[in-house]
């Protein structure tokens, strides 16, 4: 027997050496994409098993009412910039009021009425100003009334969040149960392929 491994060519050994290792790669390449494309393999629809057991109109409504939240929320903003644009425009009227009395004054220490044009200016400024309140109050009622209607729909938010809490349990139970199966099958193919 000797002899007739040394009888084969060096060359001919060398050459089905090569292609062994060459047959060994390609193969080991060929399970690779095989696994690969067997942990591709979907696994459970937790979507499709929620919808099962969660009120797809309560999932609606609570999806509603933290869409006018944030309406609320955008809504007060709103008028916190109004009030602050306001506070400024009743600085400038009481500004212009104060320099118009403290004209009339001078005026009037001077023993000399005041011109039509400066009683006409500080009617005018304490026009702004009231206007300017009166609009300053409105925002702040607009604010409050937001924040109550907020108050209640966060409340009725958690309520909801509540109950699809309470309806999502037996879903995670299901979903949890698909999914170690799903992994032990794909855990059997993997091994079921490489041996």
């Amino acid at each position: 027997m000797s002899t007739k491994a040394q009888s084969v060519p060096f060359g001919l050994r060398f050459g089905i050496f090569l292609v062994a290792i060459a047959l060994t790669f390609l193969l080991i390449w060929l399970l690779g994409f095989i696994l690969d494309d067997v942990a591709g393999i979907r696994g459970p629809d937790r979507t499709a098993i929620e919808s099962r057991h969660v009120n797809a109109s309560l999932v609606e409504r609570n999806k509603q009412l933290s869409r006018n939240i944030e309406d609320l929320n955008r809504r007060a903003k709103r008028q916190s910039e109004i009030q602050r644009e306001l506070r400024e425009s009743m600085q400038n009227a009481k500004g212009t009021m104060e320099q118009m009395m403290k004209l009339q004054r001078m005026a009037l220490e001077q023993k000399a009425p005041p011109s039509a044009a400066e009683k006409d200016a500080l009617a005018a400024a304490q026009q702004r100003f009231l206007a300017a309140q009166q609009a300053f109050e409105t925002a702040n009622t607009e604010i409050s009334n937001a924040s109550e209607e907020r108050f209640t729909l966060e409340r009725q938010k958690r309520e909801a969040e509540e109950e699809i809490a309470r309806q999502r349990k037996p879903a995670d139970v299901e979903y949890n149960r698909a999914l170690q199966g799903h992994r032990l099958k794909l855990g059997a193919l993997r091994l079921g392929i490489i041996v």
